[in-house]
């Protein structure tokens, strides 16, 4: 049948799969995003745990269970084939292969596609961050991980260069922190770590399991909670996190921040300069 594509009429086979691609059509599917830093994936296990909770919550099916070993194997794979770089950054996407509409037929497995992108590290300084307005959390059954309907971010990205923001923090309908735009949200305050509760619909980062993680095991205090931004006064240290580092937040709307700890320093270097989360490719 014929498609009008760009003000041009054409075939349908002439337009590849976009027609019966259901993470095109319907964003039904997920992502993850894994950093490769001095020949070190980043991560790997946490990206796993989360893309097996994505399969399950959406009920996919696929033609090869996933593990570790078989995504480190496809990884490596890729790596070598763009020239082996000591830095990059990759994106794993999978979908439904299925007919139907918005419910999908019956049978079909899933699709996947990984793409190797260049590394980007964080800014170690957002200078200045505003409460997004245009957009709020919401608690799912889908929020902890990334979809491939991005639009709800795609918004707060929007907002934030609007405003002339170095970042945006989205919060839940009731007003609570939740998260930044593509980031956890932290803070130290009083020698203790706060993190939004997942309950506000922010992702389940994999840094932000890896800085849970880490806390317990070094006996540092740590938190979730649910509150706004009337708890970040100017004694606190405020970050956000994500794969590529981690970055200050120097203001706030109104409110500027101390931004001066150890615990932050450490954090920072056991994350990311030890192998404790990580392992060559």
């Amino acid at each position: 049948m014929a498609v009008l594509f760009n003000d041009h009429m054409t075939d349908e086979e002439n337009i590849g799969t976009l027609l019966t691609n259901r993470g095109f059509l319907y964003g039904d599917g997920f992502f993850e995003t894994i950093v490769l830093r001095d020949g070190h994936l980043f991560f790997l296990e946490q990206h796993v745990e989360r893309a097996l909770i994505a399969i399950q919550v959406l009920q996919m099916q696929t033609d090869e269970a996933w593990d570790f070993n078989r995504l480190k194997i496809l990884l490596k794979t890729l790596w070598k084939k763009n020239g082996s770089p000591k830095d990059a950054v990759f994106k794993w996407m999978v979908w439904r292969n299925s007919e139907g509409l918005y419910a999908p037929g019956k049978g079909g497995n899933s699709h996947y596609l990984l793409e190797l992108k260049p590394y980007r590290s964080a800014p170690a300084l957002k200078a200045q961050a505003y409460l997004a307005t245009t957009v709020t959390n919401v608690l799912t059954v889908y929020s902890s991980f990334k979809r491939l309907s991005a639009l709800h971010y795609v918004m707060a990205g929007l907002e934030k260069n609007n405003r002339q923001a170095d970042e945006l923090i989205l919060t839940d309908q009731q007003g609570n922190l939740s998260e930044a735009t593509s980031s956890g949200l932290f803070w130290i305050l009083n020698d203790m770590l706060y993190t939004p509760s997942l309950t506000t619909g922010c992702v389940e980062g994999v840094v932000r399991k890896s800085i849970l993680k880490w806390a317990k095991s070094s006996g540092t205090k740590v938190e979730e909670v649910k509150t706004t931004i009337a708890s970040l006064t100017p004694e606190a240290t405020v970050f956000t996190a994500n794969i590529t580092g981690f970055s200050l937040i120097a203001k706030l709307e109104n409110t500027t921040f101390k931004n001066n700890h150890a615990l932050y320093e450490q954090l920072q270097q056991d994350l990311f300069y030890t192998t404790t989360f990580s392992q060559s490719l």
